[in-house]
Formats: C-alpha cells, sequence, structure tokens
C-alpha cells in the first residue's frame, strides 16, 4: 500500500512538473522579439499547460474519491455499519453463504380469512457488499400487482427481513428468525409484523428454507390443505426453541 502511495505521490509530481515547463513556455515566448517564435512558444507552452493542469487535478480528485470510496466500502465490510440509510448491513464473511434462492411462506390476510402465501426470496444477484436484496411481487383482492424490495441481513444471529412496497406509504413488514445467522441449513422459523390490505396489524409466523418444505410450487396463496403442514411445521420448529411470552406469575 505504501508504494501504491508513493507512485501516485511521484506521478502527481511528475504532472506538476510537466504544468511548471508549460508555464515557463509562455513566458518565454512573451520575452522572444520575433512575433512567429514568440507566438509558437506561446502556443506550445499554453497547450502544456492547460493538459498538466487538467491531469492533475483530475488525478488529484480521482485519488481523493477512490479513498473516500475505500473508507466506506472498508467500514461497511469490517463494522457492520453502513453510513447511509439502508435498512440493513451485515459483515461481508456472515451473509455470502445466504446468497441464493430462499423458499419463503408466511401468513397473511386475504378475502377476510388467513391464508399461507409462497415466494422466492431470490438472494443469488445481490452483489451490494454487506447487503442482500431481492425483488418480489404481490397480488391484492383485486388483482392488482404491487412491487416489493427485500432486505435483509445478519445481527448477532439474528437474520432479519424487511419488505417495503416499492409505492405508496405501506409500513414495512419486519421478519425476525432467531437463529438462521448461526445455522444455514435446515427450516427456520421466525415470526413477523405487518398491516395487512385489510388494514389489520397482525403478528405473523414465517418460515424460510433453502429446499421446498411442501408439495407446493406455485408463489401466491397456498391451497388451504396444506396449511395445517405448515401451522405444523412452524410450531414445533418455532417453539421448541422459543418462549413465546412466558407468564412471569
Amino acid at each position: 500500500m505504501k508504494n501504491h502511495s508513493r507512485s501516485i505521490n511521484r506521478y502527481l509530481g511528475f504532472l506538476f512538473g510537466i504544468t511548471l515547463v508549460g508555464l515557463a513556455l509562455v513566458g518565454w515566448g512573451a520575452t522572444i522579439p520575433s512575433a512567429s517564435y514568440s507566438l509558437i512558444l506561446s502556443s506550445v507552452g499554453g497547450a502544456i499547460f492547460g493538459a498538466g493542469i487538467s491531469l492533475f487535478l483530475g488525478d488529484l480528485i480521482a485519488k481523493n474519491a477512490l479513498d473516500e470510496v475505500r473508507n466506506v466500502l472498508s467500514t461497511s465490510l469490517d463494522d457492520g455499519f453502513c453510513p447511509r440509510e439502508s435498512a440493513l448491513c451485515s459483515k461481508e464473511n456472515e451473509i455470502i453463504s445466504y446468497r441464493a434462492k430462499w423458499h419463503h411462506y408466511h401468513v397473511t390476510r386475504m378475502h377476510d380469512k388467513y391464508v399461507w402465501r409462497y415466494r422466492i426470496y431470490d438472494f443469488s444477484n445481490s452483489c451490494s457488499p454487506g447487503k442482500l436484496a431481492a425483488e418480489i411481487f404481490a397480488k391484492d383482492k383485486q388483482g392488482r400487482e404491487h412491487k416489493y424490495i427485500v432486505k435483509a441481513g445478519i445481527r448477532d444471529g439474528r437474520f432479519m427481513i424487511f419488505e417495503k412496497a416499492a409505492l405508496g406509504n405501506e409500513p414495512v413488514i419486519i421478519e425476525i428468525y432467531p437463529f438462521m445467522g448461526l445455522e444455514l441449513q435446515g427450516i427456520h422459523s421466525g415470526i413477523g409484523t405487518m398491516r395487512t390490505w385489510d388494514g389489520n396489524n397482525v403478528l405473523f409466523p414465517c418460515i424460510m428454507s433453502r429446499e421446498p418444505i411442501i408439495n407446493w410450487k406455485k408463489e401466491g396463496d397456498i391451497s388451504e390443505k396444506l396449511f395445517a403442514d405448515l401451522d405444523r411445521i412452524w410450531k414445533k420448529d418455532f417453539t421448541n426453541l422459543n418462549a413465546i411470552l412466558p407468564r412471569v406469575i
């Protein structure tokens, strides 16, 4: 890194030297009695001076910009901190194994009843350092399609998902999987909070898995015949590992 810095400093010094040569030629041309030689030297000197100034400032600005980018990336990757308004930024070494397609199941309210829904969260195309991101689409009861931006990350072993509607002021949907950040394989059961399209605020069960956990491939509402299976899977996995609102008396 020190050798690289010395090389940059030498290069900038060289450009600064060229700039001074151009300025000297302009001054020398102004002192020569011959109009033709004076014009030639002034023109050549002016061109060299202008080019030197442009290259010098351009490289100086580029160096500062590059240093700033490096500082931001270093902070993001080493400390898991993002200075921008992002939902979540994690240490890259913690989330790299999660850059894949995930099968996602969750409960929501549609047509005045609760249903299980299925989505594929494809984090495999997410390449921003420290971030997992994807896009999904969901249809409301009128059949209109809505786009959601999904962001995810890890904090102390907790895997968290934030879903935000691309348009409108719909409150963000938040899901927490208490142990998914500690163990990649298997079924991961979590709990989420959202406001449904019916206007109800709900806490809902949710499941993530690298492999399908039921015989269902179509994204969207799942057949009611499979609700009991998903309820059983979630309850077995979640309640075995977590005490749900334990009583104190």
